[in-house]
């Protein structure tokens, strides 16, 4: 194993114990992702109701590009890749979770409010990196 994909594994392994919900984000969003992309509107009886099969696949799109820019980002130690990837899985958590609760109204409550949980998670990550990006840089500036 070469010391480039040693690092990458090693961060990964921190990641599952430091970071494990946005490892999981990472991971299982992209399966619903590749559906999307596949099989658009049919998917989704929500999207369905509420969408044409571009929007789904640029939901599945997001989903997917997303993860896989997280999982790139936290293999290279780049917080700003990770926080663009995580941004992304955000807006495709939103338009499914806004797509359900829309499309099915009442019906769809509960797995809509979970998807838009999970892109408030997300974003409260874009946050952290970002607060932590800052603090950095000011304790840069005052040295």
């Amino acid at each position: 194993m070469t010391g480039k994909t040693a690092e990458m594994i090693r961060r990964l392994r921190f990641a599952r114990v430091h970071q494990p919900y946005t490892l999981a984000f990472a991971v299982i969003l992209p399966i619903p992702g590749i559906l999307a992309i596949i099989y658009g509107d049919a998917v989704s009886r929500a999207l369905e109701t509420l969408a044409t099969g571009t929007v789904s696949r640029l939901m599945g799109m997001g989903l997917l590009i997303g993860g896989l820019t997280v999982l790139l980002g936290i293999m290279l130690g780049r917080s700003l890749l990770e926080a663009t990837g995580l941004t992304v899985l955000a807006a495709g958590c939103i338009v499914y979770g806004l797509g359900v609760i829309l499309g099915l109204g009442l019906a769809g409550a509960v797995a809509g409010a979970g998807f838009l949980a999970i892109a408030v998670g997300t974003l409260l990550r874009v946050v952290s990196l970002a607060t932590t990006a800052h603090q950095i840089t000011e304790s840069g500036n005052q040295s």
